[in-house]
């Protein structure tokens, strides 16, 4: 009893410094999106690359199911959109290889992405034949009439999806890297089941600024557990699934892609992984059906 008493003060002790400290109010705080995925709004390019090794082609069944999982993913998106308020959001999209499939030697994959050198947008728009990236992403906005652009390399084989984002530095280096995409495996790395709508959808929000929010090394198991209960709807925890009606985009998220300027300080730990300083409760949340 005594125990938990000292547990109880030393929460209230602490939540309070939090607030005192690292001050808990909401306050209206936009982000800067950089690259070719701004804000999660208005008019939307997807260029969709099917890529496959030698004698591993897609067949033309799989890229069409592809296709209609990416649209039930898009549809699922702009109902999540309306839902805060958001009215204005549309796709189009532009396909390589859905004939033809984009073939290059080897497709690079690995449990830890962190370890692949590989600029996915780049590399398989150049093994397309476009040997000036920020030229045909320059060209396509311009007839799409499009805000934001974003690439969708769906490899035929096995492995751990990933999103590339870009950043200032990276396209001071190269200004191809402006464009940002993801590579999505057909099938999972670790149960090899075929990919579902729903990492798609993952993947994508990664590119115009969303945060994991699933177990990691530096949180605590209770931190986690609580995360898991208020966010348990949540595409950027669990991204699993075809249908996508029992997911959402929660408030971290909306905030993070441009739906909303509602900023949270907690938001920070999914920044700095580790940082509990920023929360040791969370409030603000909403337990959303």
């Amino acid at each position: 009893m005594q125990q938990i008493l000292l547990r109880l003060t030393l929460l209230l002790l602490i939540c309070l410094l939090c607030q005192n400290v690292f001050s808990q109010e909401a306050v209206d705080l936009p982000n800067n999106p950089f690259g070719s995925a701004g804000d999660c709004k208005d008019r939307n390019l997807i260029i969709n690359c099917f890529v496959s090794e030698p004698k591993k082609e897609w067949t033309q069944e799989e890229k069409e199911a592809i296709l209609v999982q990416e649209q039930t993913g898009i549809e699922w998106l702009k109902k999540q959109a309306t839902k805060r308020g958001i009215f204005n959001l549309s796709y189009q999209t532009f396909n390589l290889g859905l004939k033809n499939d984009i073939t290059v030697d080897k497709i690079e994959r690995a449990s830890e992405p962190k370890k692949l050198k590989v600029h996915w947008a780049t590399f398989a728009l150049h093994a397309a034949g476009y040997s000036n990236v920020y030229r045909l992403y320059d060209t396509l906005k311009k007839r799409y009439n499009v805000d934001n652009v974003v690439v969708i390399v769906f490899a035929r084989k096995e492995g751990r999806s990933y999103a590339q984002p870009t950043f200032p530095a990276a396209v001071a280096f190269n200004k191809e890297m402006l464009l940002e995409g993801a590579v999505v495996y057909r099938t999972y790395w670790d149960t090899g089941k075929d990919l579902c709508a729903g990492t798609i959808m993952h993947e994508m929000l990664h590119l115009y600024g969303a945060w994991d929010m699933y177990q990691s090394d530096l949180r605590g198991d209770d931190v986690q557990v609580t995360i898991d209960n208020l966010f348990k709807k949540s595409i950027m925890i669990h991204d699993r699934d075809n249908e996508l009606k029992g997911l959402m985009v929660d408030q971290l998220t909306a905030w993070r892609i441009g739906w909303t300027k509602t900023y949270w300080p907690w938001y920070e730990m999914f920044r700095k992984d580790g940082e509990v300083k920023y929360w040791n409760t969370i409030p603000g949340t909403k337990q959303e059906d």
